[in-house]
């Protein structure tokens, strides 16, 4: 199995439910007419060790599946990184749910490690896409494994 340590700040829930995700966060609501929790999932999956793929190659594969889910799909921008003392990357697009057509803002990091990859999305409304953005990225930063 694989460890994963992450910073929930107080006001957040865990849910550990999905199968194929290791974590997620939740925002609190901003009162009864928020109907969008800003969220952070992670996925870990072990890669095979004989297995060549790339870095690129994986957040290649992330961003064309991305564009098949979303309408109106704008890639914000894509960058290097270093998370976790590990080569990563970040990328940043929006778009609308396919089902309810929501403006949602996505902040994606993607890390290939020890024959891990691990697979952080922040996921958050448009229209309160910078609330809880500062927050966010501390939790981001403070992930381990």
């Amino acid at each position: 199995m694989y460890n994963l340590s992450v910073k929930c700040p107080p006001e957040w829930t865990i849910k550990t439910t999905n199968p194929k995700t290791r974590v997620v966060l939740l925002s609190p609501l901003d009162g009864d007419m928020d109907k969008f929790s800003e969220n952070i999932n992670f996925i870990v999956k072990e890669m095979p060790s004989a297995q060549e793929i790339s870095l690129k190659d994986i957040t290649a594969a992330i961003s064309k599946n991305v564009t098949s889910q979303l309408d109106n799909f704008k890639l914000l921008y894509s960058k290097k990184i270093k998370w976790n003392n590990s080569d990563a990357s970040e990328i940043s697009y929006s778009g609308k749910s396919k089902e309810e057509q929501l403006p949602i803002l996505f902040i994606q990091r993607i890390a290939l490690s020890k024959n891990k990859l691990v697979i952080a999305t922040y996921t958050a409304e448009n229209a309160g896409k910078d609330k809880f953005l500062s927050t966010a990225k501390q939790v981001l930063n403070s992930a381990s494994w």
